[in-house]
């Protein structure tokens, strides 16, 4: 079960109410990540991690994405570390999805452990979600494996972050291939 504490009930408030506002993409490219709190979900039940600064960004961890948001706010309600996490895990979206993902890997090793661990989870559970009948209709089974190819590649380049969570990646990210690799015909 998930850490109960004041900041996380309003990081999930703060979030709800940006959400309302925010129509989310249905492109290839954009999160998968259908709930947030499955992210503080992963740190806390998978990892076991309690600090409430970083569940609490976790949660928050794509707010800054929404036009309606932006980080001096986040800085207003939450303060100056979760919003620091929070500008560190977003991705800009006035870049496009290639150019995303190469900032991404180039900026990976520079991340602060709260932020890698975070990207880590987001990552566990897109992999989750697009290997699921859930994915999104507009990432085709060629989307996905380049994607998984390039999680990994983003997971290396973060550097040991949790011996916990990278298993548990891998785990994920070897039966999110055979899943797709098999609707394809494919051996992975």
């Amino acid at each position: 079960m998930m850490i109960q504490s004041p900041l996380i009930d309003k990081a999930k408030a703060f979030r709800a109410g940006k959400l309302a506002l925010h129509k989310p993409q249905d492109e290839i490219g954009a999160a998968c990540v259908a709930n947030a709190e499955d992210l503080a979900r992963v740190l806390s039940e998978e990892a076991g991690e309690t600090d409430t600064f970083l569940l609490a960004s976790a949660i928050l961890h794509d707010v800054l994405g929404f036009k309606e948001t932006n980080e001096a706010e986040l800085v207003s309600v939450f303060g100056s570390e979760i919003a620091f996490i929070v500008a560190e895990v977003t991705d800009h979206p006035y870049f496009s999805p290639v150019t995303r993902k190469a900032l991404r890997l180039r900026s990976a090793s520079h991340l602060s452990r709260k932020a890698r661990l975070i990207k880590l989870a987001e990552l566990i559970e897109t992999v989750r979600t697009l290997a699921s009948p859930i994915a999104p209709k507009a990432w085709s089974d060629q989307h996905k494996l380049e994607y998984f190819d390039w999680a990994e590649r983003l997971v290396q380049a973060m550097g040991k972050t949790s011996s916990t969570l990278e298993a548990v990646f891998s785990a994920e990210i070897e039966g999110a291939r055979l899943k797709v690799g098999s609707r394809m015909g494919m051996v992975v």
